[in-house]
């Protein structure tokens, strides 16, 4: 823990004492004498620290007794005021507990009618942080306002045994109904910046001694405010730390079971397929197949979904805003689930009040939030429907709303519903598999188009996740970004796909799609990809390039060597690759591609970048 250095503590001296009666015309010995008996009817007796309570009393009032009793009984109560505010400040309170035992200790003490401490907030604006008064408004002060905000801009003290007339007084009006003579005020200060102001108020005039302890007070406070907050900060910090290595041990864990999980799959099965026929008894086994298939899209899925998020929250995720027509999308996008819904006995529907409805937003980005959405409603729904509702709301903003009669979310954890790597369970138990990354990418991807999220949810009665889309002048005149340099009218007459790909695997997957539409070539290096072109350079009509190589060269230098030479300067290029960040993306256009297409990808979207550049097959 971080102690401030406080002020030294104001203390009571026998010598003072000593000094005090001595001016008074008292001897020392009369003294000594005086202060061992509590029996003589000369001299009232004086309790300090008396009644348990760390309070100063005496028998008479202090107004009663000799000026050099009297300012040792003021003396006493200052001593008895200092230490107690440095008890306060030294404690492990939440600082507001700490500054009011400070302006209690003020009222008790030094016999003032009301002290407050303000602390200055984020928003340069000064709080009403304690108060030993009722009654205080407690609205913030700017500063340079009124009389707390002067003492804050001036950074000096203010003092008035003349409150009543005094013209940086404020409410003159409180002053007089509360017979306010002394205001003392001091800003809080710690190396020339300010934390607060302290302002007390008194019925009656303040001695030079309680003027002292007030500006020696105002310094420990001050001190003890940055102490506190210091601590504070460090304490959030490491909070903050702690749930970072618990998400993250969470997510790690979570990665291993959704990796680990589909890998068996596929593993598992592939192993089987590959055994002699025999094992099935000469049958057919779809259902392993089918396996292989949900088990590598749920891996490519989980894969996908953090390289997104991880460009989402490095500001690297490139969106290509365009006009979208919402009915057809969105019942486009609802149909890739109706068969699961079936088979989990759900109904699923879509419906759009407006058909001619058109939002600026990226389709991709758009299709990976409904993705998640509906997978999160089918997920979480045993019984009932799951809905997809396009309308507009009482605003006529347009609003895309996910509705689900599931299970619903707890509100202990909707705070953190949005959190990258969070679940409301976790652990061997946990009911529904997932990595807790989806909701976080889908507010991420929903903010990133300039649109709002919001979420309601009743346990056990459902889900309703509602999308706000920006307001937009006129959505149909925007076109996609997108831009991709065109194939030259020879390289259109071209259909050879020459396939440049190190990995055997990943070779025969596309040769096994791409051969039963065009004529199909394979390089695996630098060497055998300018064999190629010098013996079919006139026949290929677009290379798919994996940007990693064994060898010398990656696939970077080779686009670079064909853009390099006019024979094959207009040949597309696509990038094939595992790399899906946005920097080797940008690397891919620079060296000369005309198109980006991340591992793992589907037959369909291997299928719809090489179309984009060969003329479509006629079947």
């Amino acid at each position: 823990m971080i102690q401030a250095r406080q002020p030294p503590l104001l203390t009571l001296f026998s010598q003072d004492q000593r000094d005090i009666r001595r001016a008074a015309g008292q001897s020392p010995q009369a003294l000594s004498l005086r202060e061992a008996s509590a029996e003589s009817p000369a001299t009232p007796e004086l309790r300090v620290g008396g009644g348990g309570n760390g309070t100063a009393s005496s028998d008479l009032d202090a107004t009663s007794l000799k000026p050099a009793e009297h300012d040792l009984h003021e003396r006493a109560k200052v001593a008895q005021f200092t230490a107690e505010v440095n008890n306060a400040l030294t404690g492990e309170e939440p600082l507001s507990a700490i500054l009011q035992l400070c302006c209690e200790a003020m009222v008790e003490h030094l016999e003032v009618t009301c002290a407050r401490v303000w602390t200055l907030n984020g928003t340069q604006s000064l709080d009403l942080e304690s108060t030993a008064a009722t009654g205080v408004d407690e609205a913030p002060l700017a500063l340079g306002k009124l009389d707390v905000g002067l003492i804050a801009v001036e950074r000096k003290p203010y003092l008035t045994n003349s409150a009543a007339g005094d013209t940086r007084v404020s409410d003159q009006k409180w002053v007089k109904r509360e017979r306010i003579v002394a205001i003392a005020g001091h800003p809080l200060l710690v190396n020339e910046q300010l934390v607060g102001v302290m302002l007390i108020f008194a019925r009656k005039a303040l001695s030079d001694l309680i003027s002292d302890a007030l500006a020696a007070a105002a310094k420990s406070i001050a001190l003890g405010i940055r102490r506190k907050r210091t601590e504070d900060a460090l304490k959030e910090a490491l909070r903050r730390a702690e749930e970072s290595s618990r998400l993250k041990s969470a997510f790690l864990a979570n990665m291993s079971h959704e990796i680990r999980t589909p890998l068996n799959v596929i593993l598992g099965f592939g192993e089987l397929l590959c055994e002699d026929v025999s094992t099935f008894g000469g049958e057919a086994r779809p259902e392993l197949i089918e396996g292989i298939r949900r088990a590598s899209e749920r891996l490519a899925n989980t894969v996908d979904g953090m390289l997104d998020l991880a460009k989402v929250q490095a500001s690297s995720f490139e969106i290509r805003p365009e006009a979208i027509q919402l009915g057809p999308f969105l019942h486009e996008q609802v149909e890739r689930f109706r068969k699961r819904a079936a088979e989990q006995s759900l109904a699923l529907s879509c419906e759009v009040e407006d058909p001619d409805a058109v939002a600026v937003f990226d389709k991709n980005c758009l299709s990976k939030i409904l993705h998640q959405l509906l997978d999160n409603a089918l997920k979480f729904t045993a019984q009932g429907q799951v809905s997809v509702v396009l309308r507009r709301d009482r605003q006529g903003s347009l609003t895309l709303e996910v509705r689900d009669s599931g299970v619903g979310i707890d509100k202990s954890y909707m705070l953190g519903l949005f959190n990258p790597f969070s679940q409301e369970r976790s652990g061997y138990t946990r009911p529904f598999e997932g990595s807790g990354i989806g909701l976080a990418l889908v507010k991420g991807l929903v903010e990133l188009n300039g649109a709002k999220i919001t979420v309601e949810s009743k346990s056990n009665k459902g889900t309703t996740f509602t999308i706000r889309f920006a307001i937009t002048n006129d959505p149909r005149s925007v076109a996609c970004s997108e831009t991709q340099v065109a194939a030259s009218a020879d390289a259109v007459t071209r259909r050879t796909v020459l396939i440049v790909e190190d990995e055997p695997d990943n070779q025969l997957f596309m040769r096994t799609i791409l051969g039963k539409l065009y004529p199909v070539l394979t390089a695996s290096s630098g060497a055998e990809l300018r064999s190629t072109l010098s013996s079919h350079g006139s026949e290929i009509g677009i290379v798919l390039m994996d940007l990693s190589l064994r060898g010398s060269e990656d696939g970077l230098e080779l686009t670079r060597y064909i853009r390099e030479h006019a024979e094959h300067a207009d040949v597309p290029v696509v990038a094939t690759t595992a790399h899906a960040f946005e920097e080797d993306r940008s690397n891919a256009f620079r060296a000369g591609c005309n198109a980006f297409l991340e591992k793992p990808f589907t037959r369909g979207a291997l299928l719809s970048v090489v179309e984009t550049f060969l003329p479509k097959p006629i079947h």
